[in-house]
């Protein structure tokens, strides 16, 4: 029985029969059979090692350095990732409640409102762009400007509505301990017509 055996099999075959103290291509050896009976594996197959493909080698090598370098240069370049989770360290977030004249819930992504934020600085670490909104993770704005910004939202998407109701909580630390409920307020935004 003939066996076709790769130089690099070959090699080990040697490696191997030297290790057992016995003769080196060149001198007196076994047959083909009883060398191959040796790689056998437990279950009867025959162990070939595979050859190293330098292709494999080399794009893994591009990969793991994309996934250093990438992520220096550019801070986010899907699927690359900084993992900045929490690093912009928040001290306070907004929660808001936006309601009609009726007394029912409206919804926040209507009036830009809503949170986008999930642990990463947005715009980071999650691989999609996020919505706009006025609700910035860590900072809260001012009256006027929440007032001004839902009056437009209003006019564009209610424009059926005469007024709507806002509640916005300011959470954050009570103490160096506790995280709590800072303060609260309400408003009223009503449409102008003009």
């Amino acid at each position: 029985m003939h066996f076709a055996l790769s130089r690099c099999y070959e090699s080990r075959l040697d490696m191997h029969s030297h290790k057992q103290g016995r003769p080196l291509d060149g001198q007196q050896r076994a047959s083909p059979e009883a060398d191959v009976t040796e790689a056998l594996s437990s279950d009867g197959s025959l162990v070939q090692p595979r050859p190293v493909c330098w292709a494999e080698v080399i794009s893994a090598a591009i990969i793991a350095a994309a996934a250093v370098i990438l992520p220096l240069v550019f801070g986010e370049l899907y699927p690359f990732s900084i993992a900045p989770m929490f690093r912009d360290r928040p001290q306070l977030y907004c929660a808001y409640v936006v309601l009609g004249p009726d007394g029912k819930l409206l919804p926040l992504e209507r009036f830009q409102l809503q949170r986008n934020y999930d642990g990463n600085p947005v715009g980071f670490g999650a691989g999609r762009r996020p919505f706009p909104t006025l609700d910035q993770f860590g900072t809260e704005p001012s009256e006027e400007e929440l007032r001004m910004h839902v009056f437009r939202r209003l006019t564009k998407e209610y424009p059926e509505l005469p007024f709507v109701d806002v509640l916005q909580v300011v959470v954050g630390a009570t103490d160096s301990q506790t995280v709590g409920i800072i303060r609260q307020s309400r408003m009223r935004v009503e449409q102008h017509v003009r």
